[in-house]
């Protein structure tokens, strides 16, 4: 069960928000993890962390991730993958990061990783084609601009296949009005906000795993 909700300062100290979490936030309580303490977190407002807290650092998961960009660098999964087995799709528009050198020199699987428009992909056939289980742990949204990453929402197959939690970048500071549609959606879905970062991510749990 979710208990009220703390603030946790973010450990740059030149940032000037805060992120609010759930306490005890865990949707994996019967595969309990003990935490993994030198994890080297990469997301900008600590994804990555949230999800590996949320789903009690638990090994083996599956991920989507759309806006991947580099393999590292700001990259919500790559902790996932390289240090708790997590495999995973991860699409970008731009082959000059999902094709880098880069990708393959740090270990990523370049198997499951698209250099193409996210608007044009047909999401149950490539979730069939890795063999994507029907509960996926993790969906990472974040395109440029944000009309696009609520384009690519709507193309998600939520009827068929189901996410313990979603990290969804709103930009909201931005004004693109983007923030109540794709909040009304992920409701209809059966999903839960638990966390508005920033003005900038919106982050989700499905009810079904509360």
């Amino acid at each position: 069960m979710f208990t009220p909700p703390y603030v946790q300062p973010h450990p740059d100290p030149f940032y000037n928000s805060t992120l609010q979490f759930q306490n005890n936030t865990s949707l994996n309580q019967n595969n309990v993890n003990p935490p993994v303490m030198d994890l080297q977190y990469n997301s900008q407002l600590l994804q990555d962390k949230w999800v590996c807290q949320t789903l009690n650092y638990m090994k083996g998961g599956t991920y989507v991730d759309l806006g991947s960009a580099e393999p590292i660098k700001c990259n919500n999964t790559y902790v996932l993958e390289s240090r708790l087995g997590w495999r995973g799709i991860s699409v970008d528009i731009r082959p000059e990061d999902v094709h880098s050198p880069s990708w393959t020199e740090v270990g990523r699987d370049m198997s499951m990783v698209y250099a193409a428009d996210a608007l044009t992909l047909d999401y149950k056939k490539i979730f069939e084609k890795h063999n994507m289980p029907n509960v996926i742990d993790y969906l990472s949204m974040d395109l440029e601009p944000p009309l696009l990453t609520l384009e690519a929402l709507y193309k998600i197959p939520f009827d068929d296949y189901k996410f313990r939690c979603i990290t969804y970048e709103t930009d909201a500071y931005r004004e693109f009005d983007t923030v109540q549609p794709s909040r009304k959606f992920l409701e209809s879905k059966g999903y839960k906000l638990v966390a508005a970062v920033n003005n900038q991510d919106d982050y989700w749990v499905h009810t079904d795993f509360l």
